[in-house]
């Protein structure tokens, strides 16, 4: 029953975001985070930490964003759920990289890889890939960009993700 309120709030929450509604977007990932803290309920923690660090992140606060990323990290590694630990380390990247820290970015999306690959989230591993292609174009790493690219195509073509295929091509052409 009350895991069940605290999904409830994450999906009031996703669905606010959705529409834009970025005050109810924040109220509701903040009520997540406290309940999942007040029943002790760890396994819920790490995605409400998730979505409450989006809305931080989207409200500009970004010290906070950092903060409920990195904690939700840690407590995802200590509960081993994959699935939200990649979850963080790809929104600490992105997160990285809106504040041009391309090395940081580049380093959370490695560690996404490595849970990716491990948990058999083939799908995930592709997204990782490509956004890691992209660090190494920021980055001015021109080779290991197209590295990365063709890493991505390859798997993209395995796991039969082709409406990715012409963002991946194109993201190779521009690299070489």
């Amino acid at each position: 029953e009350r895991v069940v309120e605290v999904r409830a709030l994450l999906l009031l929450a996703l669905l606010c975001q959705w529409q834009h509604r970025h005050a109810e977007f924040a109220q509701s990932a903040d009520e997540s985070v406290r309940l999942a803290e007040a029943y002790q309920l760890p396994d819920q923690l790490p995605l409400a930490l998730r979505w409450r660090g989006e809305a931080c992140r989207a409200a500009g606060n970004l010290v906070q964003a950092r903060a409920d990323f990195d904690r939700g990290v840690e407590l995802a590694r200590d509960h081993g759920d994959r699935r939200a630990l990649g979850a963080l380390l790809i929104a600490r990247a992105r997160l990285a990289f809106e504040q041009n820290q391309f090395d940081d970015a580049l380093i959370s999306l490695e560690q996404a890889l490595v849970v990716h690959r491990e948990a058999g989230l083939r799908d995930e591993e592709a997204k990782c890939l490509s956004n890691m292609a992209l660090m190494q174009v920021y980055r001015g790493r021109a080779v290991d960009a197209v590295a990365a690219y063709r890493q991505a195509i390859a798997l993209a073509r395995e796991i039969g993700a082709t409406d990715r295929l012409p963002y991946l091509m194109n993201g190779l052409g521009e690299a070489l």
